[in-house]
């Protein structure tokens, strides 16, 4: 993973993450949760930033877990790692950067909660979704919160259950995806004209008063 501060005016900077794994396609592990935090440690240290781009270089955004990483794992190990996935959704949605992501690929899995946590999501046309973890016997607990919030309880729990890949139009349609886009610099030049009349402190409020308003399907 690497990542990059990108400054689109002189006194209000974004702070683009770009991830790229080429082995196993950018699916998630203990690695990925550490280098992600450290990303995300430097852009909450600076007071101007205040949205956050997160985006992959290759066709794949956070695919599934890496078994490679954690079949063999302890339980131990295991907990940790269920446990950091799930303080980076919370982050996502208690920080008071706007998490902006852009998708243009296949988002699998847990990359689908990484996307349901996130302020704003930017597709392409060419982008598909899939939720895959049934087949293996397992249950996508940690996304669903996070996914029946943005999506609704029984779309989220149509694509848990059918594993059918939907693809970027249906994605919108049923509020996974914000906007779709060919162009993510120009969307992204658009919107940051009426983000950055927002304070820091009026995304945190906002933030919180959704949640409130929001009837939690689980205590997270």
């Amino acid at each position: 993973m690497h990542f990059e501060t990108i400054y689109t005016q002189e006194c209000w900077p974004s702070f683009t993450i770009t991830l790229h794994r080429s082995v196993d396609g950018d699916s998630i592990n203990l690695l990925l949760f550490e280098e992600l935090y450290a990303a995300l440690a430097i852009a909450n240290n600076n007071p101007d930033c205040r949205y956050i781009v997160l985006k992959v270089e290759n066709d794949l955004f956070f695919t599934n877990t890496d078994f490679n990483d954690n079949v063999d794992l302890q339980e131990e190990l295991n907990k940790k790692f269920c446990e950091n996935y799930m303080a980076l959704l919370k982050y996502f949605t208690s920080t008071d950067k706007i998490i902006i992501t852009l998708l243009d690929g296949q988002v699998l899995a847990g990359g689908l909660g990484f996307a349901a946590v996130s302020d704003l999501v930017f597709s392409s046309e060419q982008t598909q979704f899939s939720i895959s973890e049934t087949p293996w016997g397992l249950l996508p607990a940690s996304v669903m919160p996070f996914l029946i919030r943005r999506i609704g309880f029984q779309k989220a729990y149509y694509m848990s259950l059918t594993t059918q890949t939907i693809d970027a139009n249906t994605a919108q349609k049923i509020g996974l995806v914000d906007e779709l886009t060919d162009d993510f610099s120009s969307s992204l030049q658009r919107l940051y004209t009426r983000l950055q009349r927002i304070h820091s402190e009026t995304i945190s409020d906002l933030k919180k008063y959704f949640r409130r308003l929001w009837l939690e399907s689980c205590d997270w």
